[in-house]
Formats: structure tokens, C-alpha cells, sequence
């Protein structure tokens, strides 16, 4: 490093309902650094967000420049953190949302044993110093609006099949019928999420748009499409590799030297709510016969490939046919099948 040249660091955040852990970590350092380094606790309010730049602007230095902010995705909280920070401090990059996956496996490999917000705000300091992970763009407010209730639907829906389930094992009259006004209670509340969903896509003409290329795929419905549009955000914004990745749409090899060799399997990482959407949407496509899609699953068939393998071909075609569509800006042409 020359004498002119400033040094960089990494700004750890955890965040939390009513508090932020943060610790400060410079670029350059061993992935056991964490151990090395202090955290600081502050209030999740305005006055707290402004302490947390003062201590931070102290921890840098006047020689030093912060290159990064890494933070856990934690839904609004994260997204809530990212916007406060940029609004209180514009010089300062962009915060980079990760994966907790990544970070929790990066704590593993650096002997982190335990869990607290104390350790985590180091890991994420030091792991951003390492990896230096970039900042995604952000979502736009409509997609972000479908995100949240997507995943609201899927929370009460998991809610209503336990209750379902239940429903199964009672006999008694009272039990039986308080268990099923419950049950449909929670399908007024799907019905309610869908539309309010609808409503965002119709008052937004750019989602309004999308929705009608994504659905002029055979197998892809409001549901899926919705999905789609709340999980991945702007499909164009993916390159063919990211957005199959993201899904976690892609096999998992699983060879060892020359006796071990297991036939591959999903890699199951990624996305859960996209993975279980296009799931859904491949799994009746391939009991169709009549869509235009079937030579391709034909080819797959007469190539010795079992249905589950064929299923997850077809998921992975599907995601990369909505990106497609998308792109070009017209709807999908049955004869892309049929070659």
C-alpha cells in the first residue's frame, strides 16, 4: 500500500427490532480477526442511527475510508436500515444485503461456536473486508408490496393445511366446528392477500405489463407469476447464471475418487418460495399432455431421465423462459418449444 493510498474498512451492522450491534473491520484481515474486534450497541432510532455514523466515522479515521456496510437480510429491517443511511450519509456506499446462510457458514469456518448479535456484527465486519460482497439493487416499492404479501400468504396457508390437519383427528362437534370457521377465516384472509396483490399490479402499469408476458406462458399463472415478481424483483436485471442460481435450480454434483458417485441432486439453496412455485407449475405441466412444452420433456423422457430430473429440467426452462420474455418485452411464442 503506498503512502498516499487509503485504508479501507468494513462496517458490520446486526439489526435488530430495537437495537444495532456494529463493529468495524479493516480490509486485509484473517478471517479469525473477528475475535480481535469491539461492538457497539445502539438504540434502532433516529438519534441511535446517528450515533452509529459518529462512531463509525471514529473508527475509520480521517485517513481511512469506508468501503463497504454489510448487513443479514432481515426483510424490512435491513431495507429500512439501507434507506436510513443513505438519506443521513449519501458519501457512503451502498449497503450490501447478504444472505445469512453466508455469513453464518463464514462464521463456521472462522470457529465462531456460539450465536449473538455481539459475534454476529464482527463476522459480518470481517466477512465484508474479505469478500467484499456488492450491493444489490434495490427493488422497486411494488415489488417489495408483493414480496411482503407473498410471503404473508404462504405463512397462512402453512397455518391453515396445520389446521386442516387437525381437523382430521377431532370428533367432538365443538372442537370440530370451531377448528373449521378458523380454517375458513384464514381463506377469507388468502382471498384478501390476493387481491390486494392484484390491485398492485393493476395501478402499476410496469407490473401490469410483466404480468401479462409472464402469463402468456403455458404453466405460469397469477400465482407463479406473482412469486416471481415479488421474490426475484426485475427478472431483466439477472443474467441467464444469477437468476438459476438465485433459484438454487441447478444439480449438485456428488463424486469422490472412483467408488463414489451419486447421481446428482437439487442443490435446494436459493430461493424456497420461487423453487416451490415453479415446483408446482412444472409438476402439471408434465402431467399435460397438450402444452408446448411436451417435446421437450418427450427428448428428456426417451433420454433416460427419471420424472423428478425432467420436473426440475422443466423448472429451470421455465424461470429462464420468463426472464426471456421479459427481456424482449413480448409475449411467449408456443414454436420456441417446438424446435
Amino acid at each position: 500500500m503506498s503512502g498516499t493510498e487509503s485504508k479501507g474498512f468494513w462496517l458490520g451492522v446486526d439489526v435488530g427490532q430495537e437495537q444495532l450491534e456494529a463493529a468495524v473491520s479493516p480490509e486485509g484481515v484473517d478471517p479469525t480477526a473477528w475475535r480481535e474486534l469491539r461492538t457497539r450497541a445502539f438504540a434502532n432510532t433516529a438519534e441511535g442511527l446517528t450515533d452509529l455514523v459518529a462512531y463509525t466515522d471514529r473508527q475509520v479515521g480521517p485517513n481511512g475510508t469506508l468501503r463497504g456496510i454489510c448487513v443479514e437480510s432481515t426483510g424490512p429491517l435491513s431495507r429500512r436500515l439501507a434507506e436510513q443511511l443513505a438519506r443521513l450519509r449519501p458519501s457512503w456506499p451502498a449497503v450490501s444485503i447478504i444472505n445469512p446462510k453466508r455469513s453464518v457458514d463464514f462464521g463456521r469456518s472462522a470457529g465462531v461456536r456460539d450465536k449473538s448479535d455481539r459475534i454476529d456484527a464482527p463476522i459480518l465486519a470481517v466477512y465484508g473486508a474479505i469478500y467484499k460482497p456488492a450491493p444489490k439493487a434495490p427493488s422497486s416499492a411494488g415489488h417489495l408490496a408483493l414480496r411482503e404479501l407473498y410471503r404473508v400468504r404462504e405463512q397462512v396457508l402453512a397455518k391453515k393445511q396445520d389446521l386442516a390437519n387437525l381437523l382430521r383427528t377431532q370428533d367432538h362437534p365443538v372442537a370440530r366446528r370451531a377448528l373449521q370457521q378458523a380454517i375458513q377465516a384464514l381463506q377469507k384472509q388468502v382471498a384478501a392477500l390476493k387481491r390486494a396483490a392484484g390491485d398492485i399490479i393493476e395501478n402499476t402499469p410496469a407490473l401490469r405489463g410483466d404480468l401479462a408476458l409472464l402469463t402468456s406462458i403455458k404453466g405460469i399463472k397469477f400465482i407463479v407469476a406473482w412469486a416471481l415478481l415479488g421474490e426475484l424483483g426485475d427478472l431483466r436485471r439477472y443474467s441467464r447464471g444469477q437468476i438459476v442460481s438465485y433459484a438454487g435450480i441447478y444439480p449438485r454434483r456428488h463424486d469422490s475418487g472412483k467408488t463414489v458417485h451419486l447421481a446428482p441432486r437439487l442443490v435446494k439453496g436459493g430461493c424456497r418460495r420461487v423453487r416451490k412455485a415453479l415446483y408446482n407449475a412444472a409438476r402439471c405441466l408434465f402431467r399435460s399432455k397438450n402444452n408446448t412444452l411436451r417435446r421437450y420433456l418427450d427428448r428428456l423422457l426417451e433420454g433416460g431421465k427419471k420424472p423428478m430430473h425432467c420436473i426440475t429440467a422443466l423448472m429451470r426452462k421455465l424461470l429462464l423462459i420468463a426472464r426471456s420474455v421479459l427481456i424482449q418485452g413480448v409475449p411467449y411464442d408456443p414454436c420456441y418449444s417446438q424446435g
